[in-house]
């Protein structure tokens, strides 16, 4: 079974982690700009994101991997994060990647 089927699997079943979520990421921005990549699809123009708001989804992107860089594994790989995450883990993500509480 290819990753991508095993992701699919995982998501028909509810059980789609950070972990998932942060390679799909590296998976986009390893295409290269939003732009470029709707410009490959048909009927759809590379012009359709703005300039400025593309820059800002790639900042906001790089700051999601960035912070989920600063989680361990039992973080990343839990199904609830919601459950799991307690002030104590958000201050420790938030000082290792640098980004505000309220951030994580």
């Amino acid at each position: 079974m290819t990753k991508q089927q095993e992701l699919v699997e995982r998501i028909s079943e509810g059980k789609f982690t950070l972990r998932d979520m942060s390679e799909q990421f590296k998976s986009v921005m390893k295409m290269g700009s939003i732009s470029k990549i709707m410009g490959m699809l048909p009927g759809i123009g590379a012009d359709l994101i703005p300039k400025g708001q593309e820059k800002e989804g790639m900042a906001r992107l790089k700051r999601f991997m960035t912070i989920m860089d600063s989680m361990t594994n039992q973080e990343l790989d839990h199904e609830d994060i919601g459950k799991l995450i307690n002030d104590s883990r958000r201050a420790r993500i938030s000082r290792g990647s640098g980004c505000s509480m309220r951030d994580v």
